[in-house]
């Protein structure tokens, strides 16, 4: 009985390497998918903020009998953005872009800006004393992307990230 046993051991004896080397893969992918669209989601929530929080930060111009309105909202803007992401490191700021110059639009459209539009687009609506900031940023290359033959790129990941928020300047 004791040397069928020892013969038994013998012969499972590379079953254990066999079945981790079949099952860390996709543990692996799981983690770091995990690790990934977590990250994704904090940075998404964070630039949403970000928004919003420009748009606010629009309320300190007065737009009654300011010429300027449109630029000083756009310096409001651009300063309150990066203030809102400077969690992020210096590397990830300047990959994202946060630190670019917004673009001021005068209109009164609802529509997102166009997809291929990167960075912050301020649009003020000067019928209604609204201001819409939309923050789109290239999240490409944060994190690498694993090559496995027959199931490709994994993660799958978003290519941008949009926050948007808006706020009522003035009286209407």
């Amino acid at each position: 009985m004791d040397a069928a046993r020892k013969v038994l051991a013998r012969n499972q004896r590379g079953a254990t390497a066999i079945e981790f080397a079949l099952v860390f893969p996709l543990l692996f992918i799981l983690f770091y998918s995990m690790v990934v669209y977590s990250y994704l989601f904090v940075l998404q929530e964070s630039i949403t903020y970000a928004a919003q929080e420009a748009a606010a930060a629009a309320h300190r111009v007065n737009p009654v009998g300011n010429e300027n309105f449109n630029s000083d909202v756009a310096t409001q803007v651009s300063g309150r953005l990066p203030q809102a992401l400077a969690w992020l490191s210096t590397s990830q700021r300047s990959h994202l872009g946060v630190n670019s110059p917004a673009v001021v639009e005068v209109s009164c459209s609802t529509q997102p800006p166009p997809e291929e539009q990167i960075g912050t687009v301020v649009r003020v609506c000067e019928a209604t004393n609204v201001v819409t900031v939309t923050a789109r940023f290239r999240v490409e290359g944060i994190f690498p992307k694993l090559d496995f033959p027959l199931l490709g790129s994994l993660p799958p990941m978003p290519t941008t990230l949009v926050g948007s928020g808006t706020a009522l300047v003035g009286e209407a």
